[in-house]
């Protein structure tokens, strides 16, 4: 018979197992000030972000509903049928309940201009929580690089709707650039096909 107090010989497998369904498996919407990576597609990919001025709304719409469910956006690209966000929860709301509003309050929108009542416009969103520094700086210039990755411009600043402007300017006061550096984006993030 083993006691149950003695130390194992292996103290990280151990760990490991311990925590893998809060690693692997977080609570789809977790507590506030933890960074989450969110990507969100459009029903079939259609194109319904593709005018200039449906991208700036919906923009100001991400800002707005942000502001109103408490949630800090650190950096975020909007392209045009999908979009990125990296979202940090600071009240009481939770990621889910503020991408289900910013769905809902879009397609009401979209489908009273085209005339298309019922439509369903989004097909889901995917998030991640990000643990790392190295996790959170390589999405951000994962978003960055994403209107570059997909043709749309040749230079992450050439694309209006993105933080990427806003990252430039913090880059002037810190040392922002050199932790960027040291994370390059990922060619690819597990479970996004963009």
């Amino acid at each position: 018979m083993t006691d149950t107090n003695q130390t194992s010989m292996y103290p990280l497998r151990d760990w490991l197992f311990a925590t893998a369904q809060e690693r692997h498996r977080p609570p789809h919407a977790p507590a506030g000030g933890i960074a989450i990576f969110i990507t969100a597609s459009t029903l079939d990919r259609l194109a319904l972000l593709e005018t200039r001025s449906r991208r700036t709304a919906f923009q100001e719409l991400i800002h707005s509903s942000a502001r109103e469910f408490e949630i800090e956006l650190v950096s975020w690209v909007i392209l045009r049928e999908h979009y990125h966000v990296i979202a940090v929860p600071q009240g009481d709301a939770s990621i889910s309940q503020w991408v289900q509003a910013l769905h809902r309050r879009s397609s009401t929108h979209w489908n009273r201009e085209d005339v298309t009542e019922g439509r369903q416009c989004w097909y889901q969103h995917w998030d991640r929580t990000l643990w790392t520094e190295g996790d959170l700086l390589s999405r951000v210039n994962y978003i960055h690089c994403n209107p570059v990755k997909h043709g749309y411009v040749e230079e992450p600043g050439a694309w209006t709707w993105s933080s990427f402007r806003d990252w430039l300017a913090r880059e002037a006061e810190s040392d922002i650039a050199d932790r960027l550096a040291r994370f390059p984006a990922p060619r690819r993030v597990p479970g996004d096909d963009f």
